[in-house]
């Protein structure tokens, strides 16, 4: 996380933006942009509640150490401006320099 932003006064509505970008063996870079997620809670499975760990503590070399955010989103959609669509989730693909073009 590098920031967060806080509505100050009246009701809360919290609503995150993720962009999450994968590598492939190629070279080339995947990228998955949510415009609106949710954050949502663990469901309880066969009747037993289970409790839903949101943060933990990772070291990563004596006595350096990081929090690590446990969480689950589920996407909202979003109202396009370009054309008023409704979507989740934009998707864009990006090659590798010096790639062979197929």
């Amino acid at each position: 996380m590098l920031a967060f932003v806080d509505r100050e006064g009246g009701s809360f509505f919290q609503q995150w933006s993720g962009l999450f970008i994968a590598e492939e063996d190629s070279g080339g870079r995947v990228c998955f942009y949510y415009p609106r997620l949710s954050p949502t809670t663990e469901v309880a499975t066969s009747g037993a509640s289970r409790a839903f760990q949101r943060e933990e503590a990772v070291e990563i070399a004596k006595p350096v150490a990081s929090m690590a955010l446990r969480t689950a989103f589920a996407a909202l959609p979003h109202t396009d401006e370009n054309d008023g669509q409704a979507v989740l989730c934009y998707r864009s693909y990006f090659p590798a320099q010096q790639a062979a073009v197929y």
